[in-house]
């Protein structure tokens, strides 16, 4: 929950930068294959359901990589999105 908050808070500030012409917040160095792992654990929830066999589970491989530069938050925000959106795309 507090890392929800936090992204919530993150993207409001961005939003509040973008409307006033501020400079936004740089980008700093993120692990990747972390953030992924994060946005799988807070759709999970969402996702995985328990119905005999139309049972929905969530399984994440993921590989280390090297970190890259951006903003935890939102990149966090895009994976939430992707597993969102795949998960309504499915039957």
């Amino acid at each position: 929950m507090r890392r929800i908050a936090d992204d919530a808070a993150t993207r409001i500030a961005r939003l509040q930068d973008f409307a006033g012409g501020h400079s936004h917040k740089a980008p700093e160095l993120v692990d990747l294959a972390q953030v992924v792992r994060e946005a799988v654990e807070i759709v999970r929830p969402q996702v995985e359901r328990k119905r005999g066999k139309d049972a929905t589970r969530l399984v994440a491989s993921i590989r280390a990589v090297p970190p890259i530069r951006g903003h935890i938050s939102e990149l966090r925000g895009v994976f939430v999105n992707l597993v969102l959106n795949a998960r309504d795309a499915m039957p």
